[in-house]
């Protein structure tokens, strides 16, 4: 019955992007451009240097740098040159850097970041150390400590540990020297963050590369989604792997909070489902397992009584106070778009074509279950939909236009014209 009830729920959550996949196509990232190379890079550079040296020159004051900066950046984003714009928005990251202006010299790099192949942590991360070295009063301390933390938490999404591990060690450093206790307890706790989970990525990297062979392995997808969830607090990454891994309870819970809970009642079950999961471990795992919990038994709260009311606001009030209401309200999975969104992932795999000029891949994003089989979609860019189609032993996967797919829904393996690429190992 439960099976039946899942199929139903995310069978109609396929159906609902089908129909409105086109509509959401549309919506494609702007290309970045390659990083113009030296020599070109030179030829302007000569250029740039006859306009602004006078400005350069006449700069005495640390703020006269900045504000040439500034003013680099306003004519680097008005330019419609390549080559001229990357130049000016590095010359003028380059001044802000040395004159010490943290703020300016990151906001640079995110205008560069949308417009060039960069990597723009790695990027900010050589910034935020070039600068440290120039700080000197406790308040400039002060004033950088917010772009430290941000640049590590945005390296510790992309699991970028050589970024975030020494960047941490200048934050504490940093902190010190700001003379402020809550800054200190900040960097101590966001150092130690970064050791735990650089420690737990460890233990489950050669997991992470299993999923490019056998993305749809289920203990390679229990580990990695345990990870994500349990560790990072990146739920809408690691839900989907729940569901898939080999831990049947998990694998249940995932699979309910991927549909749509909207009554009260349902939301206190699922928050008591993730709190009973939370008993089982220590630590900030712990932790961040009951702060989950936390959202979907605040989601509830309103529309609750009597016991159960009372319950949850214990639970709730035992959380410790830096765990009260940190994490995003979990969201609704029936916009298509955040369907797509939650199941979409970056997943490397061997591709073939078919005489129908279709490639396939191994690949699987996220699941609805129908007849026996088991489907798997994702979108993979403004003009196909990722399908995997999953019988017994045998598995296709291919990536089809948005119309093929909105055929393909409701129909069985036998029903597609594709080659069988692969059997399950």
């Amino acid at each position: 019955m439960q099976d039946r009830i899942v199929s139903s729920v995310l069978l109609f959550m396929a159906a609902t992007l089908a129909t409105s996949a086109a509509t959401f196509g549309q919506i494609a990232p702007t290309p970045k451009a390659a990083i113009p190379d030296d020599a070109a890079q030179q030829k302007v550079l000569a250029t740039v240097i006859e306009v602004y040296k006078a400005d350069y020159d006449g700069g005495k004051t640390l703020e006269q740098k900045v504000e040439l900066a500034k003013r680099m950046l306003r004519d680097g984003l008005t330019t419609k040159d390549t080559v001229a714009q990357y130049v000016l928005l590095r010359v003028a990251r380059d001044i802000a850097a040395d004159a010490g202006d943290l703020t300016t010299a990151l906001q640079i790099v995110d205008q560069m970041s949308p417009r060039f192949a960069i990597d723009s942590v790695r990027a900010k991360a050589g910034i935020a150390t070039r600068i440290a070295h120039l700080l000197r009063k406790p308040d400039e301390h002060k004033q950088a400590a917010p772009h430290f933390r941000a640049i590590i938490d945005e390296a510790l999404q992309s699991d970028g540990y050589e970024i975030a591990k020494p960047l941490a060690e200048i934050a504490l450093t940093s902190a010190i020297h700001a003379r402020d206790r809550e800054l200190l307890r900040y960097a101590m706790a966001q150092k130690s963050k970064v050791e735990a989970l650089e420690q737990q990525f460890a233990l489950i990297k050669s997991a992470f590369i299993k999923l490019d062979f056998r993305p749809a392995d289920p203990n390679a997808n229990f580990a990695v989604g345990r990870y994500h969830c349990f560790a990072k607090g990146n739920w809408e990454m690691g839900l989907p792997m729940l569901a898939l891994g080999s831990d049947a309870n998990l694998a249940a819970i995932a699979v309910q909070e991927l549909t749509n809970v909207t009554t009260a009642a349902d939301q206190a079950k699922l928050g008591d489902a993730w709190w009973d999961v939370s008993l089982e471990l220590n630590g900030p795992l712990q932790q961040q397992v009951q702060q989950h919990a936390a959202q979907w038994y605040r989601k509830a709260l309103p529309m609750l009584s009597g016991l159960t009311k009372a319950k949850i606001e214990k639970r709730l009030s035992d959380l410790s106070p830096q765990h009260q209401d940190t994490t995003p309200e979990p969201k609704s999975t029936t916009d298509p778009r955040q369907v797509a969104e939650l199941v979409r992932r970056k997943l490397a795999g061997t591709k073939w074509v078919n005489s129908r000029n279709v490639s396939f891949e191994w690949t699987v994003d996220g699941r609805f279950l129908h007849s026996g089989d088991e489907r798997a979609w994702s979108v993979v860019d403004g003009q196909r939909v990722r399908i995997v189609l999953k019988s017994h032993a045998d598995v296709l996967v291919f990536n089809a236009e948005f119309t093929e797919f909105k055929q393909l829904v409701g129909s069985g393996p036998s029903d597609l014209r594709g080659k069988l690429i692969k059997r399950s190992p």
